[in-house]
């Protein structure tokens, strides 16, 4: 996957868009950096999170949701979406359980369809699938600590809507997800 960054600082936030260029062979990326007023430099933040964000990625392509435990803090825990928070047994177990919400939300649409009686429901499987490109745009907390990422699809922009924004804890100096897309 090829990953152009552009970074622009903005009163008290980051603001990072990144695209993701869709590819079978990874390539160097291109980086282009503006460094905020003051010289404080964000950038190996920035990385984590999106590296988060890339593995969470490719496990939702291989149908392995087992790759969000590595990324969910044991403590925190998770939301699974907006309202539905689970601790970090609750989601192993949900992720083990492949007739489980999170198992259908996320990796089969066909019973996403049956299960909500909407035929125009869409996993984000589905969803992320038909993307070459996904504007991401990060914000962090003054403190650099907390990131919401703002994910805008470049094809099928009407799906954008199906998604969450994720967003992710810094704990004990490393990134976690602690809301899924």
């Amino acid at each position: 996957m090829k990953l152009k960054r552009t970074i622009i600082f903005n009163s008290g936030f980051m603001v990072l868009a990144f695209i993701f260029l869709a590819g079978c062979a990874r390539s160097a990326s291109v980086y282009q950096y503006q460094s905020p007023a003051g010289g404080v430099d964000h950038a190996e933040d920035s990385k984590a999170v999106i590296q988060i964000l890339e593995s969470i990625h490719q496990g939702i392509q291989n149908n392995d949701l087992s790759v969000i435990l590595n990324h969910a803090n044991k403590e925190k825990g998770i939301y699974i979406d907006l309202k539905a928070h689970k601790t970090y047994s609750e989601l192993t177990a949900q992720i083990k359980d492949k007739d489980s919400y999170l198992n259908t939300f996320f990796l089969n649409t066909d019973k996403l369809k049956k299960t909500t009686n909407s035929p125009d429901q869409i996993s984000i499987k589905d969803i992320l699938s038909a993307q070459k490109i996904i504007n991401v745009e990060l914000f962090y907390n003054k403190t650099y600590d907390e990131c919401e990422a703002k994910l805008n699809l470049k094809k099928n922009k009407n799906l954008n809507y199906r998604l969450n924004n994720p967003y992710f804890i810094k704990v004990k100096n490393k990134w976690y997800i602690y809301r899924l897309m």
